[in-house]
Formats: C-alpha cells, sequence, structure tokens
C-alpha cells in the first residue's frame, strides 16, 4: 500500500467514528500523516491519531451535539430575545469549554468591551459554541464575525445560528495551525485554544498569536482540569503566556474570572 492509500485509509478509519466523522479531513490527515512515522502499523496509527484528536478537541465535545433539533429550538425563538438568550445557554452548556463560561458571561464580556473601542469585526479562533454568546458582547448590528473551527457539523450549525440572530457572520472549518486566517479583525478572541494547539506544536500559540491579524486579541486559558480540580493551572499558564509574548512589544492587561484567566493583548500599530 502507497503511502497515500495508507494515509486515505486513516482517514476514513478515524472518519468511521461518530466522535470524529465530522473532524476537518485536512486536521486528520496533517496528524494521520504524523502518527504514521511513528506507528508504522496501519491499527496503531489509527489508534493514535484518535487519540491526539482526543486531546485536541474531543474531550470537550459531546458525543452527539443534536443539531438538528437545535436549530428547530433557534427558529422557534428567533423572534423572542430572551428565550433566544435561554436557547444559547443550554446549548454552551454541551461544550466543556463554554459551559465553564456560562456562569461569568455577563462579567466576562462586560469587563472586555468597556477596556476596547467599538468593535467593527471579530474573528473568534478554534470558537466551540462562543459564538452562541454574541447576545452578550452588545455588538453592533453591522460588526463582521468570522468563527473558525475544527467540526463541520459545528461550522454549519454556526452559520445557522447567524441567519436567526441576525448576525453578519460567517463559520469555516479549518485548520488554523495550517491555514491561520488572513482576515484583519478589530479583535481575535483566542479563548482556551492555545493548550489544545500545543498537543499538537509547542510553540502553535506563538506562532499563531503572530500570524493572528488583529487590533486586539483575548487569550485566555482554563484554571481548572475537565475534572474541576483546581491545581495551580492559573499560575502555570500565567507563566507560559508571559514567556510567550516577552519581547513582541505588545500592551498586556491581565483579567482573572472565577473560571478562566485572560489576557487582552493590544498589539502595537
Amino acid at each position: 500500500m502507497t503511502i497515500g492509500a495508507e494515509i486515505d485509509h486513516v482517514i476514513d478509519s478515524v472518519k468511521q467514528s461518530a466522535k470524529y466523522r465530522s473532524v476537518n479531513s485536512d486536521l486528520i490527515r496533517r496528524i494521520g500523516t504524523e502518527q504514521l512515522t511513528r506507528h508504522p502499523k496501519l491499527k496503531e496509527a489509527v489508534k493514535a491519531t484518535k487519540n491526539k484528536l482526543h486531546q485536541v478537541c474531543g474531550a470537550y465535545v459531546a458525543e452527539r451535539m443534536d443539531y438538528a433539533r437545535w436549530t428547530g429550538v433557534l427558529a422557534a425563538a428567533k423572534d423572542d430575545k430572551e428565550a433566544l438568550r435561554t436557547a444559547c445557554i443550554q446549548m454552551m452548556q454541551t461544550h466543556r469549554s463554554t459551559q465553564e463560561r456560562v456562569p461569568i458571561l455577563d462579567q466576562f464580556y462586560s469587563e472586555l468591551f468597556r477596556r476596547l473601542p467599538p468593535i467593527a469585526s471579530i474573528v473568534d479562533i478554534a470558537c466551540g459554541l462562543n459564538p452562541l454568546a454574541v447576545p452578550w458582547m452588545n455588538l453592533h448590528e453591522d460588526a463582521r464575525y468570522l468563527a473558525l473551527d475544527v467540526y463541520d457539523d459545528l461550522a454549519d450549525f454556526t452559520n445557522t445560528f447567524f441567519k436567526v440572530a441576525g448576525v453578519n457572520g460567517v463559520a469555516r472549518s479549518q485548520d488554523i495551525l495550517q491555514q491561520a486566517p488572513t482576515e484583519h479583525a478589530d479583535l481575535a478572541l483566542v479563548l482556551k485554544a492555545i493548550p489544545c494547539l500545543e498537543q499538537l506544536n509547542s510553540d502553535a500559540g506563538s506562532k499563531l498569536l503572530d500570524a493572528i491579524d488583529a487590533d486586539h486579541m483575548v487569550v485566555s486559558y482554563p484554571i481548572h482540569t475537565l475534572t474541576g480540580r483546581s491545581i495551580g493551572m492559573d499560575a502555570f499558564y500565567e507563566q507560559q503566556f508571559t514567556n510567550m509574548v516577552a519581547g513582541r512589544g505588545w500592551t498586556i492587561e491581565r483579567m482573572r474570572f472565577d473560571t478562566e484567566l485572560a489576557f487582552l493583548v493590544s498589539k502595537a500599530v
């Protein structure tokens, strides 16, 4: 079997799993290619690829995201702002990253946006279900929102949400380490994404932040494990972030919340 055929076999085998069926094929290909160099046996390479995908994205997503039902819920709430907010909270609870942010949504975005000039464009990197937090952002109705994630079906659902909520937004499935966003934005959201991306490459965070074309960035980190334990993660990630951005001349403001550590970064212009 040729190396190309082996890689195609890995991709097909991984996508047979319901958990990874909708993961961006470019990401699976990149991880699968690397794992084949380490595990010549196809069965072992497939297993290793799934394990890496779990570290990067799979651990944060429910086994089944019921996008079809959610689409109906959104449609029913379209003309009722409070009903839409309630629906968004229920949906965000199904993704572990946004689930942790739900208790601090009002505080998180009010603290963030009061520190910024008016925002006309946002790029949300490794977004998960965070675009559903738009009702808490108080953006101008013409503000542009670009959402990027590695799940094809999540991107499709996010586009549906944008239409229902009247957001001037586009969602795409994209391997951002291979194809960083080229669009300029007033604000980039990089929320709890760097620890996941660095499962693929130890310098992925610094390269991504350098590549982002935005006037301001919010870079955040978890402060608890997925099981809820506090083991000094905030101090660890703060030191890691400080080392990552050293010498870049960016203005940085630290924001500490009950469930998240965030840094507001203003790039020099």
